[in-house]
């Protein structure tokens, strides 16, 4: 398997600044923050496979290719700070400071949240997005991941692109599955996911994140001294690399 690189970073943001990850447990020794810092990173290096090995009464190929898709994996993590105290109208926008995969990466991503809805269907409640902020190709493929940290370190509502596959009847027409996006409340995806084209300036997420009574809700443990924490994963399709024999 080709290298896989994984990255974290982390942000803290006051009401007027930026956010921070995801429900794996994470635990209170996260190192203290300024304005930004490197959680860490790690890399794993695997060889490329050997051909697949004949057996008795299977094809007999004299030559075959083998393509890895690279994809790297970062995270980004923002908290908001008086989260109950956002004057924003519905419609306005908080956005958090601009990450990457990397020190020498050229794509520089942000988080932007609507705290009261996009517009007049989601205004009961928080909208979440994925925004690539500059980009040095025509487009670059990716999915990713968004959760809120609740008051354990743990991810809560995780939530995942995808889209519905479309059903056809026996006449070759479209069934009621119009194969528009779904959501999944959950690390697991049963349908089938895909990577989402993104250009500068173009954005991906949910304007129904999760509902804003549900998140000011004490109960729920979502807003632990008043601080919303937003866990998000990228997994970035970087290249394809072949090998023919």
């Amino acid at each position: 398997m080709d290298p896989v690189f994984e990255f974290s970073v982390n942000y803290v943001t006051t009401l007027f600044g930026v956010l921070m990850p995801r429900r794996r447990r994470f635990r209170n020794r996260l190192p203290a923050v300024s304005d930004c810092s490197r959680v860490g990173s790690s890399m794993a290096v695997s060889r490329v496979p050997s051909p697949p090995p004949q057996e008795a009464n299977t094809p007999v190929a004299e030559n075959w290719c083998y393509t890895q898709v690279k994809v790297v994996k970062f995270s980004y993590m923002w908290t908001i700070n008086n989260f109950s105290f956002c004057r924003e109208e519905m419609g306005e926008v908080l956005k958090s400071s601009t990450f990457s995969a990397g020190a020498n990466d050229k794509l520089k991503w942000c988080l932007r949240v609507n705290p009261k809805g996009l517009d007049e269907e989601s205004k009961d409640y928080l909208s979440l997005y994925l925004l690539l902020v500059s980009c040095n190709k025509s487009e670059v493929r990716a999915k990713f991941k968004f959760s809120i940290l609740n008051a354990k370190r743990e991810e809560t509502k995780a939530m995942e692109m995808q889209f519905r596959i479309p059903k056809f009847d026996k006449t070759g027409r479209r069934g009621t599955d119009s194969g528009a996006p779904s959501v999944q409340f959950s690390s697991s995806i049963p349908q089938s996911q895909r990577a989402y084209r993104f250009v500068q300036g173009k954005d991906w997420g949910f304007k129904k994140f999760i509902r804003r009574d549900f998140l000011l809700d004490e109960a729920n443990g979502l807003l632990p001294d008043d601080k919303l924490t937003i866990f998000c994963e990228v997994f970035l399709h970087v290249c394809d690399y072949r090998l023919a024999l």
